[in-house]
């Protein structure tokens, strides 16, 4: 009589791995490129609308940094065709994320920017693609930025009056980490749920081979 424990999926813990991962981790990061231009499409504006006196050059700004926003988005989707280096891109993107939203801030009032709560942004999609090491190196790389923003001003073309910021700098170090945290829990639980369907429709697959 065959062992009916034997035919049972055994479940696998942990991150998964192999071609699947991998295919889930360039599907993610295509997803990536759409959302930042959704994103820049929508939020530059209204934060240019909600505080134009930030510069005397509104439509500039929002020029500059829609066709910055256009140009990094076709690099990424070349990139992501090759399929080459997977951990690269993906660290590549949020740097260039991160370099980004410390422009933006610096020019339009530093610490007091509208614009530092994207920071939060990019945190956040390190620790979904990157789980809790790739929160926490987005956290790292968020909190320099922010941190440096008052030297940064006058270098990027901001002025050298910068705004009142929005919460102390301690706290916004604080509050980054945490979300680089949390998010990076959410990022296990997010590819650990997609390694196991991914697992189990294998298995549905082998049953109906097999039958």
């Amino acid at each position: 009589m065959p062992n009916l424990s034997a035919m049972r999926p055994k479940r696998v813990t942990g991150a998964p791995t192999g071609p699947g991962s991998r295919a889930l981790g360039w599907g993610s990061l295509r997803h990536l490129v759409v959302a930042r231009m959704l994103v820049a499409s929508l939020a530059l504006p209204s934060g240019l609308l909600l505080r134009p006196d930030v510069t005397d050059r509104p439509v500039t700004l929002l020029a500059l940094a829609l066709a910055a926003v256009a140009v990094v988005s076709v690099a990424w989707i070349l990139g992501c065709r090759l399929e080459r280096g997977l951990l690269a891109q993906t660290a590549a993107q949020l740097g260039v994320d991160l370099m980004l939203v410390t422009w933006l801030a610096a020019y339009t009032g530093g610490r007091g920017s509208q614009f530092v709560l994207f920071y939060a942004l990019v945190v956040i999609t390190g620790g979904v693609l990157g789980r809790v090491g790739g929160g926490l190196l987005a956290a790292g790389g968020a909190c320099t930025g922010f941190l440096l923003l008052p030297m940064l001003s006058a270098p990027l073309g901001g002025s050298e009056v910068t705004a009142e910021a929005f919460v102390r700098p301690e706290l916004m170090v604080t509050f980054l980490t945490i979300v680089g945290v949390l998010s990076g829990v959410l990022g296990e639980r997010v590819q650990r749920t997609a390694g196991d369907l991914a697992r189990t429709e294998r298995e549905l697959d082998r049953v109906r081979i097999d039958n």
